[in-house]
């Protein structure tokens, strides 16, 4: 379970906020609510709560979360990082405690066989996520774990599954106690494997549920991240309980992570239930594969109409051309245009027919909008190009021609006489501050202007003044992604 903690409104629960000021030392900010609530808040969700099967340390901790609330100093004073890791994070209430068994936090159940099944029930309904997406996420956040347990996950579509996975709002029929409060509240939670006596109305062995509510984002730290939070959840429904180390998935105060990865204390902790995985493999820890808009450089960028698409393996990001500062959204390439090959080289919009051209490899593909044309793909020997690839290509309206670069030579072709231009290859040095082997380029406004991608920069072509403009390089990130 994941809840999420507005501090500015909360801490005080906890204790007096503290919060480092310029000079390094902590200062207040507010204190809110009495010890009493405080404590009524904190045994809802099973902190003070007391068992039979409760270890001398369970106790100890038990004990230690009191003296805490009594007098936050002592705490403040032993480890000012765990209060500036959480006064900065956007999720504070650890999970449902049920029980941590020594330091590598094992519930005490796991599954017994090797093959675990699981099935999505339902997606959030937020129009900024394609389900195709979402299942993606939460595929690639099971296969984290497969990858260092040696576990199989197989999907089910209908019917029952091990670890029944869903989106829900309010009281979803696992208790009262365990209800959705909407944005802000508990973000998902996550029931352990088979072989724990639950407390009625605390849900069944092994599923997982997310807050249907709540804004979930990829690879952002805006919103709720999705594949972070399921990789957290999937961790109990495979029989993790919380550390204390800030740096592991399975610390119950999550911090977005850029560089999010499988801590070896994650690793130890699920080895020790499970197996491992048969042979060792140079990709672990297995992090997210979907590509993150803030720090990642682009295959091809594509405007199509009034929409801008940037391509980046097998996906696609989508935003509307006058949405500046917008976090664009995440598709499957092969979901917008069907028959594409998993990488784009090139991409442009061609003039006389608004048509879109393809480039992979050594083939090209033209669509009339989302429909692939008859007879494609087809060699890009089309073009008389004597290339195996093109790096980029861009149809530019001054001239009505378009121009094809591949490493430090340029290209023009005439789309009305479907040749090559005499006189060509030329060197791109001739576009004056251009780089050479740009990764894109295209026209993306009204003013007849090329731009030039390369790495996470891109640089504006004059077309009046047959130069960069100054100010150039700029960061793609920062201008074109959101961030």
């Amino acid at each position: 379970m994941v809840i999420q903690l507005d501090w500015r409104l909360l801490c005080g629960v906890l204790f007096t906020v503290l919060l480092p000021t310029e000079g390094g030392h902590l200062q207040p900010l507010a204190r809110i609510w009495d010890f009493q609530q405080t404590l009524a808040l904190l045994n809802n969700y099973g902190y003070f709560v007391e068992r039979a099967t409760d270890s001398e340390g369970a106790r100890t901790e038990r004990e230690g979360r009191l003296r805490i609330l009594r007098d936050p100093t002592e705490e403040v004073q032993q480890d000012q990082n765990m209060i500036k890791v959480m006064a900065n994070s956007e999720s504070a209430w650890p999970d449902f405690p049920y029980g941590r068994t020594g330091q590598l936090s094992l519930s005490g159940t796991k599954w017994k066989n090797k093959d675990v099944s699981f099935r999505i029930v339902n997606y959030p309904s937020s129009v900024h996520l394609d389900h195709a997406i979402v299942h993606q996420v939460l595929v690639d956040a099971l296969e984290v774990w497969a990858n260092v347990s040696g576990l199989r996950f197989l999907e089910r579509t209908s019917g029952d599954a091990d670890i029944m996975i869903k989106f829900a709002r309010g009281n979803h029929g696992d208790g009262k106690a365990n209800q959705f409060e909407g944005p802000g509240g508990e973000y998902a939670h996550a029931f352990q494997p088979p072989g724990l006596d639950w407390p009625d109305g605390y849900g069944d062995d092994g599923d997982v549920h997310f807050d249907a509510d709540e804004y979930w984002t990829l690879r952002s730290p805006r919103g709720v991240n999705l594949f972070q939070i399921a990789v957290h959840e999937f961790g109990h429904a495979l029989g993790l309980s919380h550390t204390d180390d800030p740096s592991t998935i399975m610390f119950p105060f999550p911090v977005f992570r850029n560089d999010f990865c499988v801590h070896p204390d994650d690793v130890r902790a699920i080895q020790n239930l499970y197996d491992g995985p048969e042979k060792s493999s140079p990709s672990l820890p297995r992090c997210n594969s979907l590509p993150d808009p803030c720090n990642s450089e682009f295959d091809s960028i594509l405007h199509f109409r009034s929409e801008l698409f940037v391509f980046k393996g097998i996906y696609t990001f989508r935003r509307h051309m006058w949405e500046h500062g917008a976090e664009p959204k995440l598709l499957i390439t092969q979901q917008v245009w069907r028959g594409l090959p998993d990488k784009i080289d090139a991409a442009y919009t061609r003039g006389q027919d608004d048509k879109i051209i393809f480039f992979s490899g050594a083939q090209y593909w033209l669509f009339d909008g989302a429909n692939m044309a008859p007879g494609f793909p087809r060699p890009i020997s089309d073009f008389g190009l004597p290339t195996d690839d093109v790096d980029a290509a861009v149809a530019w309206r001054p001239t009505k021609k378009t121009y094809f670069f591949k490493g430090d030579l340029y290209w023009r072709y005439n789309e009305e006489t479907k040749t090559l231009d005499p006189g060509y290859p030329r060197p791109v040095s001739m576009w004056h501050g251009v780089p050479s082997s740009p990764d894109c380029a295209s026209d993306l406004g009204d003013d007849g202007e090329v731009y030039f991608f390369r790495g996470r920069n891109y640089w504006k072509y004059s077309s009046h003044h047959l130069k960069v403009k100054r100010g150039y390089p700029r960061a793609i990130a920062e201008d074109w992604m959101g961030c």
